[in-house]
């Protein structure tokens, strides 16, 4: 509300002015803010006359005559009813698109369903299937299990003639005078490879 409408109301008497409300007291009465209220008399809808504003370093502070907070409160509360009105409307148009969706849902789902079914009449040759590369793939892990240990073995061997050759070189490299002190090396003895 600009501030020459609100001066107008600046000869009010003191007495009257004691049992005027605040904007804190509005709000609360209300169930609205303080911002609120504040914009509801800008707005111009509570009474110029029931509206007394004083100017401050902050800004205005507002009293409000309790009658026209009951007027307020009550062109409240019909606009909720309008507003509620207005969501029922909304809420069946809502219910009625939803409908709509879910029949196009269940039209765009029956196919599919069809098709699950032609698949679950297949499904015993699968299982039979299934079963076969199952025990296929147990015989491969099996048999990739004796390769490894098979392989293992040849590594550890490998190892051991690796050590000989090491230690037989060493030794054929000491003077032909150590040599007679010190024994030979003796090659690892022979191990089979595992049958596979």
């Amino acid at each position: 509300m600009p501030e020459n409408a609100l001066s107008d109301n600046i000869a009010i008497n003191a007495v009257q002015m004691d049992n005027w409300l605040t904007l804190a007291q509005v709000a609360q009465m209300t169930g609205r803010s303080e911002k609120s209220i504040r914009r509801y008399i800008k707005q111009g809808r509570l009474d110029k006359s029931a509206v007394h504003a004083e100017k401050t370093l902050a800004g205005f502070r507002y009293r409000i005559e309790p009658q026209a907070v009951e007027a307020l409160k009550q062109q409240l509360n019909s606009g909720t009813r309008t507003y509620s009105a207005s969501l029922e409307h909304i809420g069946s148009k809502l219910d009625e698109g939803l409908d709509r969706v879910a029949q196009r849902f269940e039209e765009a789902v029956q196919p599919l369903r069809e098709q699950v079914a032609s698949l679950a009449r297949a499904l015993p040759p699968a299982e039979e299937e299934r079963t076969k590369l199952t025990a296929t793939i147990r015989r491969v892990d099996e048999e990739t299990k004796a390769v490894r240990e098979c392989l293992d073995s040849i590594s550890d061997q490998l190892g051991e003639l690796v050590s000989y050759q090491r230690a037989l070189l060493a030794w054929e490299a000491l003077p032909w005078l150590k040599r007679r002190r010190i024994p030979k090396p003796k090659p690892p003895r022979d191990r089979r490879m595992p049958s596979g």
